[in-house]
């Protein structure tokens, strides 16, 4: 005969009782506890994201992205930067379509399961004629733009100003420099930011400045290769 006992206890008491959650989110990286350390990257509302440091940093988020099951459209001058990264991360080469002219038109709709990234990869300094001609498309819930910055210099801080997150890679000085104004950085800050290791991320838009740790997995180091800047 099986006794089925009851356990009563105050509500106070279960208030105490926490169970531990994996970060949710995008996951940027690790902390120095090497806890996964997510930023609301895909959510009901439009999020602008700027990546200070390359097409090796676009990349590997667009390829984090992808694993969260998102649809990716890269507006870029530099196509073959890009090729093949829909078939590397997820399998399917229709996860990711490429755009090299014309005007940006907006993604596809998106949902919480299944959002959509835009990849704005247009250094108008430099870029070719087959550079797309808008400063990029409209967005709406459950989809981002990530705009990919080789360097940070007077005519891209508008980028990092109207970004909701920037993600920085090792800046030169003069770089940080540049970025004190549109990041509100502390001059302690400014003088971290060039010292950074390859495998670090100094992460804006959540709150005090967070240094994120790359933590790249086996698949990552084997297609993207080893973190670099550019």
């Amino acid at each position: 005969m099986t006794r089925l006992v009851r356990h009563l206890v105050e509500p106070s008491a279960l208030a105490r009782v926490a169970v531990p959650m994996p970060a949710a989110g995008f996951v940027i990286g690790r902390d120095n506890a090497q806890a996964p350390v997510a930023v609301p990257l895909f959510r009901a509302e439009p999020t602008r994201m700027a990546a200070v440091g390359g097409w090796w940093l676009g990349r590997l988020l667009a390829f984090r992205a992808l694993g969260l099951g998102a649809r990716v459209t890269v507006y870029t001058a530099w196509p073959a930067q890009w090729q093949g990264l829909g078939e590397a991360a997820a399998g399917q080469p229709d996860r990711v379509t490429v755009v090299t002219g014309g005007r940006a038109a907006p993604p596809p709709p998106s949902r919480m399961d299944e959002p959509g990234l835009v990849v704005w990869d247009v250094d108008q300094t430099v870029a070719p004629a087959a550079a797309p001609t808008t400063a990029g498309p409209p967005l709406g819930p459950w989809q981002a733009q990530l705009t990919v910055l080789p360097q940070l210099v007077a005519g891209a801080t508008s980028a990092v100003e109207e970004a909701d997150l920037t993600v920085v890679q090792r800046l030169t000085e003069a770089e940080a420099t540049a970025a004190t104004v549109p990041l509100r950085l502390a001059t302690e800050t400014v003088g971290h930011l060039p010292l950074m290791p390859d495998d670090l991320l100094a992460v804006f838009g959540t709150g005090p400045v967070s240094y994120v740790w790359i933590s790249q997995t086996r698949v990552e180091q084997r297609i993207l290769g080893a973190p670099r800047r550019g």
